[in-house]
């Protein structure tokens, strides 16, 4: 495959200690000195270590929607995630691999190999993130890696609201489709809206293909951190917010899609399942 190696915590600085993985929902979380780290699995920048833990997955608050309900725990194995959305020059390394298909022209611009890959349905994040090494995140995965192990925040970085400082997306009358008219971002340009650990992106720029067909509520979802694999409708699952759309992006917000379905604000964040 592609080359994908990178200096860990390249533009992070010196990774300090890490305080021992919370394993449940009593735990308080992460503090703002917590950045993401590799554990003891040997990985590379951009995959980030989320060691085995449970979480609270869902609403209640004050901006829960029905599809956010009902909240439940889920307990997940260790997995890692990319820090960052998949990038054009991954994506046109898997093209030039003969693996992955061409995004339509008429979408994208691949000028730039540090902007996220977009304009990509379903199949191809899936092959993408199998040529990457990984997998698509299940929706769990997700929002626990979005609310840095299960913290009751907002948003990614916290509870501050978004606004262009932090968070891509279309924000209404003056901006346009995207922050003030630029189109993508290169991935980690706006730390202000980086997760406590570490990662970027999680609340605009591109909303993220997981593996989960899309219902309408959580009765019944998984609560051992797979995904939801029985289909219900037409509709796979999306997280996280993105250009071209007005959806608040709140880390418990729940956006859907067929799976065919593409267009210039959607891309792609790959997991890989870790031994225990």
């Amino acid at each position: 495959m592609g080359s994908m190696i990178w200096l860990v915590l390249g533009c992070t600085g010196p990774v300090p200690t890490v305080p021992p993985s919370p394993t449940s929902t009593a735990d308080t979380g992460p503090t703002e000195t917590d950045v993401p780290h590799t554990g003891g699995y040997g990985l590379d920048e951009p995959w980030v270590v989320f060691e085995a833990g449970s979480f609270l997955m869902g609403g209640p608050g004050p901006t829960a929607q029905p599809s956010e309900l009902p909240q439940h725990e889920v307990t997940l194995p260790a997995f890692a995630i990319m820090r960052h959305e998949a990038l054009v020059g991954d994506y046109s390394d898997c093209i030039a691999d003969g693996v992955c298909t061409p995004r339509d022209a008429s979408c994208y611009d691949d000028s730039n190999p540090n902007l996220p890959v977009n304009c990509i349905d379903h199949a191809q994040a899936t092959t993408f993130c199998e040529w990457y090494g990984g997998r698509l995140p299940s929706e769990s995965e997700w929002e626990f890696a979005a609310t840095s192990r299960g913290l009751e925040v907002e948003y990614p970085w916290g509870n501050e609201p978004f606004d262009c400082t932090r968070s891509n997306t279309g924000q209404g009358e003056g901006n346009g489709p995207s922050c003030n008219g630029e189109g993508m971002w290169e991935v980690c340009t706006h730390p202000l809206g980086d997760t406590p650990l570490g990662l970027c992106d999680m609340g605009g720029n591109a909303f993220e293909w997981v593996a989960d067909w899309y219902w309408d509520d959580y009765n019944g979802h998984p609560t051992d951190g797979s995904p939801r694999l029985e289909m219900n409708n037409d509709f796979r699952s999306m997280r996280g917010g993105g250009i071209g759309s007005l959806v608040d992006p709140r880390v418990r917000a729940r956006t859907f899609h067929p799976p065919d379905f593409w267009y210039g604000g959607m891309g792609v964040r790959c997991a890989m399942s870790l031994e225990p």
